[in-house]
This record gives C-alpha cells, structure tokens and sequence, in this order.
C-alpha cells in the first residue's frame, strides 16, 4: 500500500528554505563586503547575485512542489484504481450470492 506522508516533506521544505535563505543572505553581506574591498565594485540595487539565487530559490521549489504533487497524484490514482477494483469484486459477490 503507498501512503504519501506530508511530514518528511515538510522537514525537506524546511532545510531546503533554511539552506537558500542562507545563501541569499550571504550573498547581501559579500555584496556589502565587496563594496568596501573593491571601490569599484557597485552591484545594483537589489544585488545580482542576490537576485540569480532568489530566482534559482524559486525555480528548484517550484520543481520539488511540483514533483511532490506528481508523486500525490499518481499515488492516490493507484489507491482510486485499488478501490474500483475491490468495489467490482464486492459487486460481484453481492450478484452471485443474489443468483445462489
């Protein structure tokens, strides 16, 4: 019997947002460091290496949302195939023990 369990899920969302919520703060501090190094250093506003890693952030969690929900999907298929199949079967009895 599959059974999809939302609990290791969630723990993997967890440590996947604490590892990029890192790296994107990290990236804020190294572009204020670099400021302060290298005169010519002058990232835009919003900093592009913080803003490739927010959207590399918003890629891979669309990507495992959306493997998450394919994995859903095809485990309740399989539990909704199971269930037509055990109903048939009851059916069948329920006629035959009708025509005995």
């Amino acid at each position: 019997m599959h059974c999809v369990d939302p609990k290791p899920f969630a723990l993997h969302e967890r440590s996947f947002h604490l590892l990029m919520g890192s790296l994107l703060f990290g990236s804020l501090l190294l572009d204020r460091a670099l400021r302060g190094v290298l005169p010519v250093w002058n990232p835009p506003a919003v900093g592009l290496l913080s803003l490739v890693l927010g959207l590399i952030w918003v890629g891979l969690f669309a990507g495992y949302r959306t493997r998450l929900v394919d994995e859903q999907v095809r485990v309740l298929r399989d539990r909704a195939e199971r269930a037509e199949r055990k109903i048939a079967a009851l059916e069948d009895a329920i006629r035959r023990m009708h025509h005995e």
